[in-house]
């Protein structure tokens, strides 16, 4: 059966006033809402894949390049693979995955449970947080940036807690303190990282090492932690029409496929 279409009459301002709510999706889960509001509802043609089974659309057999940062700094061979592999993977994909990059496992995790408890903490605790003032450093809202497109429904079904800075300059006490320590540290080995990868893409354009690093471009960060309450799923089989497509789209670069790609 053709899933019906949405009627989107008032569900802008039926968004607007979830979000004066300030509770986020987190909060209608767990108030116990029986129906998706419709204001979540993407049009069939935007919603992700319905089967468990992931579909390539012709994509058999892509792979997105990978770029194994082991040995960084041990030898100018090894270094010359990873500046060609990044050249290669920029100039025909736009993009690559990176592993071995020196950022510990034990860091990630910790850092995915510190946001989990952020979200997963009282309400009322929460609140605090809540604000469209994107001028603030730390923000904790609810279905992305509605209000910044041009049209603000369907809303994405998620919470999301961002803190930004200019120049590299941290205020770390201005976090949450239910997970400052893991972005803390968490943020610290982004910024190697960040380090590296900018001098690996700055050979891969034939530049100095430090030319990208002593730009502008890098001074400012935002990083966003997102959270999709899994308690969607209890409330009915339209649960797979609040996102979009999930596969990365590769566009007419690739022939317009759309290959799975692990996390």
């Amino acid at each position: 059966m053709e899933p019906a279409l949405v009627d989107y009459t008032d569900a802008e301002k039926e968004l607007y006033e979830f979000d004066d709510l300030k509770i986020g999706v987190k909060g209608l889960v767990d108030a116990g809402v029986t129906h998706i509001p419709r204001f979540f509802i993407h049009p069939p043609e935007c919603r992700g894949n319905n089967s468990s089974t992931p579909q390539n659309n012709g994509a058999d057999g892509v792979e997105i390049p990978v770029i194994d940062l082991e040995g960084f700094n041990d030898n100018d061979d090894r270094r010359v693979k990873m500046v060609n592999a990044i050249r290669y993977a920029c100039a025909t994909w736009g993009f690559f995955q990176i592993v071995n990059h020196g950022v510990p496992v034990a860091v990630m995790e910790e850092m995915v449970e510190s946001i989990r408890r952020f979200h997963e903490q009282p309400q009322e605790a929460k609140m605090e947080w809540y604000s469209r003032d994107f001028s603030r450093k730390v923000n904790y809202f609810s279905s992305g940036d509605f209000k910044g497109r041009a049209k603000p429904v369907p809303a994405e079904w998620r919470d999301t807690l961002t803190c930004k800075t200019a120049d590299n300059q941290w205020d770390f006490d201005a976090l949450p303190e239910l997970c400052r320590r893991e972005m803390k540290e968490y943020m610290k080995n982004m910024i190697d990282l960040q380090e590296k990868l900018s001098e690996l893409m700055s050979e891969a354009l034939g530049l100095s090492k430090d030319h990208l690093s002593s730009t502008e471009y890098l001074k400012s960060i935002v990083l966003s932690a997102h959270y999709y309450p899994l308690a969607l799923s209890r409330f009915d089989s339209r649960h797979n029409q609040t996102l979009g497509p999930l596969p990365y789209h590769l566009g007419p670069a690739r022939q317009e496929q759309w290959p799975p790609s692990s996390p």
